[in-house]
């Protein structure tokens, strides 16, 4: 999301909108998937926290 000119903190309003709709987007793209495939991304996600490979 990009922000207001001049920066986010000189137009609060103009970024709550935009934040908005970016949040709309975001949550009816994750609306048409299912549960179980989005806990299964939860689990990978949330596993993969502190892994590494060895170089």
């Amino acid at each position: 999301m990009r922000e207001p000119i001049g920066g986010a903190h000189r137009n609060p309003r103009q970024t709550a909108i935009r934040l908005k709709a970016v949040l709309r987007n975001e949550l009816d793209a994750l609306d048409g998937v299912p549960m179980p495939e989005l806990l299964e991304r939860r689990y990978r996600r949330l596993r993969g926290y502190g892994a590494y490979e060895a170089a």
